[in-house]
């Protein structure tokens, strides 16, 4: 999954004047997420996707306090999807997905997983501590050695930057590629993607939290697990 977070005016602007009447909501085949975020398919999704049961999925296993802060899902093409080399994005109170699903998880994790970058903008500084920092740039430290010493030609400095980085994405993606990091990662990060940069560690986890194993991301990422298990005692 290629999944981002940054703001992006032009696809949110395409919606602001979007108001469908009743017969329009009708046959865009209007859902909705815990009875008030509006799901809206613009564009069809494969016959055999199932989205009543990945918005059936999603409200059974993600507190609904964590869609505070969304009040629409979009599901369809935009144009900042091949811009951004992304296939869902989290814009101003609404997450955009691509309804190029290959299955129903797919598109259940990119819901779950943008849902982690609107959590993101609601406690910014609690979830961006320097203790989940640490956590974060030790991992990518020891990722630095099993490449070094699987001889990569990889440095350091590219290791401890905790923000993304397009020239280290391309390290990681286009040069090493997920085979290698997968091996190296597995008990690291909840996928290989969430080694991108500390946002995408974050959402990943949330993602892995809700939608795999609390006791594996527990084990793996304690500052996360730690972070998502308080939000849900503080607001339940």
């Amino acid at each position: 999954m290629r999944a981002g977070v940054p703001s992006c005016p032009n696809a949110k602007n395409q919606m602001l004047n979007f108001k469908p009447s009743g017969q329009v909501k009708k046959e865009l085949g209007e859902h909705t997420l815990f009875g008030r975020v509006n799901v809206y398919t613009l564009q069809s999704l494969p016959e055999h996707i199932d989205l009543e049961y990945v918005i059936e999925t999603v409200e059974e296993r993600v507190p609904s306090i964590f869609f505070h802060d969304i009040d629409s899902i979009f599901i369809g093409y935009f144009k900042e999807f091949e811009e951004r080399d992304v296939n869902a994005f989290y814009s101003d109170a609404a997450l955009f997905i691509t309804n190029d699903q290959t299955t129903d998880e797919d598109l259940l994790d990119d819901i779950v997983h943008e849902t982690a970058h609107a959590v993101e903008r609601m406690f910014p500084e609690y979830i961006y501590d320097h203790d989940l920092e640490l956590e974060f740039v030790g991992k990518r430290k020891r990722l630095f050695q099993r490449l070094k010493s699987d001889h990569w030609d990889v440095d350091l400095d590219d290791f401890v930057q905790v923000g993304y980085s397009k020239d280290f994405d391309n390290l990681l993606y286009a040069e090493i590629g997920y085979p290698v990091l997968s091996a190296h990662t597995v008990d690291l990060f909840n996928s290989p993607y969430g080694a991108t940069s500390i946002q995408e560690y974050w959402a990943n986890g949330f993602e892995g939290f809700f939608l795999k194993s609390p006791n594996r991301i527990r084990g793996i990422s304690p500052q996360i697990y730690n972070k998502i298990t308080t939000l849900i005692n503080k607001y339940k």
